[in-house]
């Protein structure tokens, strides 16, 4: 410990220094209790005590009361009235208070006749003396009763009959057609449709779903032979359901264009892998085959049929079926029709047939529901409504099953993607995606203008060659499970070296509340990066990543697994894990987890670092705070030139260690070291050293690579050392060592341990 100054003993009783703690016991103080300055708690009597003076403990009184009461009541009723009771009360100490019935003032009685009733006046009455007999038909001519209301309850005469309201049921079109519809009547709702509503039109509406009933009334009550009886679909709802798409079992062939006739594939008579109840009931769902045009040899051009076939189902509210074994070529970018919700499901995907893996050049695509974007630009581009209030995700998109790939070039020396855009583009949506693979794009999905949309991925795997996922700008919360990005596509020199030198798994611009549970890339320039949405007025506003969660991030031979940018200005972020074993073929001097940016708040629970060129962490964000509770650095300054384990060089920046399990070498370099006035704290060393015999103090090399804040020490053993005069104390310290002085020259070996922190 410090050395203290000499010890100089008081004439009158001795005492210790002033204290300003709060003791507790269930009696009174004593006076040789505590310190002066100190206060007590009585706790059988409730007093406190204090704060504590030469002359004792002065006495302070109660510092509680009796615990109040608080009613317990119930509703009760005498056949006349019904009552508030309140028949005990609980909680309290001391005597109870009395209980009765609750007045209007809100006082107590015994009496139930003088408490307040809680139901209000008596309804008025409405009764009709007689009735005639029911018939079997109504006519739309039919009427029905009512009476003027009162404040009493008697009989009142019958004064009214009203008419028949604005809107009329009909079981089909046919009968709609055969119908005269009242003028009054300005909407009719056809059932075989699903309930569809149409409206009166003036004239024929064209080419949309309509009929013509018996009469010939215009919308504002006049007739037109020539024009009247025309209704139309409401532009607000959507198409009738499409009654050709009937079939109840289907089932995907080994060869599904052997089943082309007349350009339309159908599957029939077989086992629906898609089980639905054993009851009638009109389908939901609908196979992306039921359309024509589709032949999914991966050859042909599917793209006519695609559109016909998301149309339907977007209009329709099905869910689109994806066979297995089918390869959909597309040669336009995709979009859900009329900006409405889609649901696109398949069957899942053998990402490498059997499993076998070439160790160079480009592995063999497995069977499975694929779609092949044989073009540059977006492969799915889905977007909610343009009028659709910017508060609202108001376009819910499902994937589920499928998977998407490019004609990339064969991977040769220098080596690059295609020039694609992305496989999935979301604008103003809600999604859910699971089990997607992304097997080879360029950029493979891109989150912006989320403003009330959730994004929430269970799997998704693939071989994005540059970007995996891109938030832009998500306001909503972004929900991942699983995103395992690994070299399913090629395993080749060129492609490795391409994704280790540029590619990102993952980019967080905008968001907030981020889940991400694990998160595993392998031979990825950086498996996160943190960035800025610079905005786009005041429906897009700017901002970085905030109150986001990470379980487990694994960034496997790849240079970096966090990186927040510098433009990221107040990033807050928690993480459970970061694994970073960074490649040996990674010359930069990146580090594996770098806070660039100011302000940040991230709170890192493990993190393992290996192999890193430069150091394992470096804070050079001013006013950015790194809290570490495990941290385990492998080997670092694989370069050779100097770097730290973990750096803090900003202004007002600090890193807090908690535990550090150095299982590396850093080849002579430190393992911290701060600049430009960043700190790191909470880290320490220990050891034993020994001070020899004749002499009178010994100098120890710490290890913090910094100059440390303290160090304890704590003699060893009985030794051959008499008392001196002189305490021992540590007389200098610096960023290598410390000397310890014993003030006396020792006649014997003379060991100690030491705590050296900063």
């Amino acid at each position: 410990m410090s050395r203290l100054p000499n010890i100089v003993r008081l004439a009158g009783p001795e005492r210790g220094l002033d204290g300003r703690s709060v003791l507790s016991k269930a009696r009174a103080p004593l006076i040789t209790d505590g310190r002066i300055g100190d206060f007590w708690i009585d706790t059988v009597s409730k007093k406190l005590f204090g704060p504590k003076t030469a002359a004792g403990w002065p006495d302070n009184g109660l510092i509680r009361g009796a615990a109040g009461w608080y009613p317990l009541e119930r509703i009760a009723s005498d056949g006349v009235r019904r009552v508030t009771e309140v028949y005990d009360w609980a909680g309290g100490e001391g005597t109870k208070p009395a209980i009765g019935y609750k007045t209007a003032a809100g006082a107590l009685t015994e009496t139930i006749g003088d408490a307040a009733d809680i139901r209000g006046a008596p309804g008025p009455e409405f009764l009709i003396d007689a009735m005639g007999d029911g018939g079997d038909d109504v006519s739309y001519a039919t009427q029905f009763a009512g009476a003027e209301v009162s404040g009493d309850n008697e009989k009142r005469p019958l004064t009214h009959l009203f008419g028949p309201g604005s809107k009329l049921d009909v079981r089909s079109t046919a009968a709609a057609a055969t119908t005269v519809v009242p003028a009054s009547i300005g909407t009719v709702v056809v059932w075989d449709l699903g309930g569809r509503f149409f409206r009166r039109t003036d004239a024929d509406p064209g080419p949309v779903t309509k009929f013509r009933s018996a009469d010939r009334f215009l919308s504002d009550g006049e007739t037109d032979l020539a024009n009247g009886g025309w209704w139309a679909i409401s532009p607000d709802m959507r198409e009738p359901l499409d009654e050709s798409v009937t079939d109840a079992k289907v089932a995907s062939p080994a060869d599904p264009a052997a089943l082309i006739d007349g350009n339309k594939l159908r599957y029939q008579d077989g086992i629906d892998p898609f089980p639905l109840p054993l009851v009638t009931r009109d389908r939901r769902w609908m196979w992306i085959t039921d359309t024509d045009q589709i032949t999914g040899n991966g050859t042909s051009n599917d793209q006519a049929g695609v559109e016909r076939a998301i149309e339907k189902a977007c209009l329709n509210g099905r869910k689109l079926l994806i066979p297995d074994d089918i390869v959909i070529r597309l040669t336009e970018p995709v979009e859900n029709h009329g900006n409405l919700s889609l649901k696109i499901a398949g069957s899942g995907v053998e990402v490498v047939e059997n499993n076998n893996y070439a160790t160079n050049g480009i592995n063999t695509r497995g069977k499975g529901s694929w779609f092949f974007f044989d073009h540059e630009g977006v492969g799915f581009d889905f977007e909610g409504r343009s009028n659709g209030v910017n508060l609202v995700g108001n376009a819910h998109i499902g994937i589920f099953g499928i998977g998407t790939m490019r004609d990339q070039p064969t991977p040769e020396s220098n080596w690059e993607p295609g020039d694609f855009d992305f496989d999935f583009r979301f604008t103003q949506c809600t999604a859910d995606i699971d089990d997607l693979t992304l097997w080879n794009p360029t950029m493979g999905l891109q989150w912006r203008r989320a403003r009330s949309g959730q994004l929430n991925i269970g799997l998704i795997r693939g071989q994005p060659l540059n970007v995996g996922i891109d938030i832009v700008n998500a306001y909503d919360v972004i929900r991942i499970k699983d995103i395992h990005f690994w070299p399913f596509w090629s395993l080749s020199d060129p492609v490795r070296e391409y994704t280790r030198d540029n590619a990102h798994a993952l980019i967080s611009n905008r968001s907030d509340g981020m889940m991400v549970d694990n998160l595993f890339s392998i031979r990825y320039k950086r498996s996160l990066l943190i960035g800025n949405y610079a905005g786009d007025g005041p429906d897009n506003p700017a901002g970085t990543t905030y109150h986001a969660s990470f379980g487990n991030i694994y960034a496997d031979l790849g240079e970096s697994a966090l990186i927040v940018a510098e433009a990221a200005n107040g990033v807050s972020a928690h993480f459970d894990r970061i694994i970073c074993e960074q490649a040996p073929e990674v010359t930069a001097f990146a580090a594996g987890v770098a806070v660039l940016g100011p302000n940040a708040r991230l709170h890192i629970g493990t993190l393992v670092s290996n192999n890193t060129q430069a150091s394992a962490v470096s804070v050079s964000g001013v006013a950015s705070r790194v809290n570490i509770s495990r941290f385990q650095p492998g080997n670092f300054n694989l370069s050779e030139t100097g770097f730290p384990a973990i750096a803090c060089q900003a202004s007002g920046a600090v890193v807090r260690l908690s535990e550090v399990s150095d299982n590396g070498s850093g080849d002579g370099a430190p393992l911290t070291y701060e600049d430009a006035g960043g700190k790191i704290t909470g880290h320490k060393t220990t050891g034993v050293a020994t001070v020899l015999n004749g002499q009178n103090g010994a100098t120890v090399i710490h290890g913090l690579g910094v100059t440390p804040r303290g160090v304890h020490f704590s003699l060893l053993g009985a030794g051959a050392q008499a008392v001196g005069t002189v305490l021992p104390r540590i007389a200098s310290l610096d960023q290598n060592s410390f000397t310890l002085d014993l003030g006396i020259t020792v006649g014997a070996d003379r060991s100690f341990s030491w705590e050296a922190f900063i």
